[in-house]
């Protein structure tokens, strides 16, 4: 017995690796070792044991939990023989009596009559979940219970009725778990776990596109913006003081060698160059653009103190300067928020006009530009057929160390549509597909 076990957690972990779950060999160790203290009767034991061993993130959960059920499978619960009534009436009774077996056989009639569980669907469980539910106000079958057991309880104490509806509401929730885990058994019946694992596998917040992140990703990648801060900052430091040490001029180190035999006792070293650059931003806040535009322009505030200034400026149709916004308020979530108030950025129609906006830069800040002064525009070049100002950013290209453009679609998205990204290039001395937070830290390590 121990040696089926012990062959199918390797299994389930090789099957783990081919989800894209990172799992070493040591941790393959440990969890086998975990499960010679665990109850193996208990399933939900065995599960949490396993968890803790192999998995390093939250996040892979959902996936993990997949290929569990597949590896350590729970069946679904036996149909019944013959029609099982799953309207409104039949669950309210059973919720009642506190039936479980009854509970049981309402989720899965649902599950199976409403849930249009297909293979080929590539939607949510829960969504699967909202299917089983449809004829059902789970919230008006709770609010009659409660109802009739206030009817019911008349004469006893305030802590007895609410013990009642503590206990239906507890009814309630076991069939929404039900109900779920009907949905899980129809989906692993028709995927399989690992097929299942892989759809529903969320991405590490270094791989999270900015167009198509959700709000819970944002929050994952804000989270994961500090660390990437903190290392780049080191980085960028490093070189610093490595630049202003200069570089060996092999030269003069061999012409100095001569009075010595030949032997470079005093290497010479090349006069370093001056040191930190002067970065100045220009950032498309308009629709999807502005998450992306919000973590380069927090990214390279947190750097700050590698450059020897940072200016920021924000556009839409117009353009403004921000860069006293951040300097004037306390923490950058703040700042934030006073740019989304007070910034002006749509004095038109609210539409990107690139045209309007880099004019109104170079007319604004372009005999402020210098040769120490990298340029770094954020933006998707969707001009909305506007004019694109291209002959502007060749003025600033013409006064400034270096210009980049960072541009969050794919690069076989550039120059379709109303993108004019083709325009830009010449101006630009690079241009970056800056998708995911990995991108912009390879961009801040190759260009800062």
């Amino acid at each position: 017995m121990t040696d089926g076990l012990d062959g199918r957690v390797l299994a389930f972990a090789r099957a783990l690796r081919r989800a894209g779950i990172t799992v070493s060999t040591v941790e393959v160790t440990d969890a086998l070792r975990a499960l010679r203290a665990l109850p193996l009767q208990q399933r939900e034991a065995v599960r949490a044991g396993l968890a803790a061993a192999l998995l390093k993130e939250r996040t892979l959960r959902p996936a993990f939990d997949r290929l569990f059920d597949l590896y350590f499978p729970l069946r679904r619960s036996p149909a019944a023989p013959g029609p099982v009534p799953a309207d409104a009436q039949a669950l309210t009774d059973a919720l009642q009596r506190g039936d479980v077996d009854t509970l049981r056989a309402i989720a899965r009639q649902r599950v199976d009559e409403y849930g249009d569980v297909r293979p080929t669907a590539r939607i949510s469980e829960d969504a699967y979940t909202f299917r089983a539910l449809r004829g059902l106000n789970l919230d008006a079958i709770l609010s009659r219970l409660r109802d009739d057991h206030v009817v019911e309880g008349r004469g006893r104490t305030a802590l007895e009725r609410r013990v009642i509806h503590e206990d239906m509401e507890e009814r309630m929730r076991l069939f929404r778990d039900m109900l779920r885990e009907e949905v899980s058994a129809a989906l692993l019946d028709h995927l399989g776990a690992v097929e299942l694992a892989t759809r529903q596998r969320r991405p590490p917040p270094d791989e999270v596109d900015f167009l198509w992140a959700h709000e819970r990703d944002l929050d994952r990648m804000r989270e994961a913006l500090v660390p990437l801060a903190r290392k780049l900052a080191a980085r960028l430091s490093h070189q610093r003081r490595r630049a202003r040490r200069g570089r060996l001029d092999l030269r003069r180190t061999i012409r100095r060698s001569l009075g010595t035999g030949g032997c470079p006792v005093e290497p010479r070293l090349r006069r370093p160059r001056a040191g930190k650059p002067e970065i100045v931003l220009l950032c498309d806040v308009s629709g999807s653009m502005r998450a992306f535009s919000r973590f380069t322009l927090e990214l390279t505030y947190t750097l700050a103190t590698c450059f020897q200034r940072v200016r920021a400026f924000v556009f839409v149709d117009a353009l403004d300067e921000v860069t006293r916004m951040f300097e004037a308020t306390a923490g950058f979530a703040a700042a934030l928020d006073r740019i989304d108030r007070e910034a002006r950025v749509a004095e038109l129609d609210g539409q990107s006009w690139y045209g309007n906006c880099l004019e109104q830069f170079w007319h604004r800040a372009g005999r402020d530009l210098a040769p120490h002064t990298t340029v770094v525009v954020v933006g998707d070049a969707r001009t909305n057929f506007r004019t694109t100002g291209a002959e502007y950013l060749h003025r600033v290209a013409d006064r400034v160390r270096a210009v980049y453009w960072l541009n969050p679609e794919p690069r076989e998205h550039w120059d379709t549509g109303d993108s004019v990204m083709a325009e830009y290039l010449p101006a630009c001395d690079a241009a970056f597909e800056v998708r995911n937070l990995g991108q912009l830290e390879a961009f801040a390590r190759q260009a800062l």
